[in-house]
């Protein structure tokens, strides 16, 4: 499934107004970002209640393909584009945001 499918799917916002489309391979939830470096996967989706710079930086290091930012939890558009700055095709966001 594409990001978009992802979102289209979860009837999600994507914060991100530019990004590659790629395929997610799998999904992994929490909300402990040392547990997300440690145990998510290449290419999948995270899905956490973590809306701040930190989630962002730990989904690059682990090349997560989508965040989902659950619960309608507010975010920056800027961090967003902090995936963009450091060469992550994604980062799109809703009450579910992709």
């Amino acid at each position: 499934m594409k990001i978009s499918e992802v979102a289209a799917a979860l009837n999600a916002e994507i914060c991100q107004s530019e990004f590659e489309d790629v395929e997610v391979s799998g999904a992994y939830t929490s909300d402990l970002l040392s547990d997300v470096m440690a145990y998510a996967k290449d290419g999948g989706a995270l899905i956490t209640i973590q809306a701040h710079k930190n989630t962002v930086a730990v989904a690059s290091l682990v090349n997560i393909s989508v965040l989902v930012i659950c619960n309608s939890r507010p975010s920056s558009r800027r961090y967003a584009g902090s995936g963009k700055k450091r060469g992550n095709r994604r980062y799109p966001h809703k009450g579910k945001s992709i």
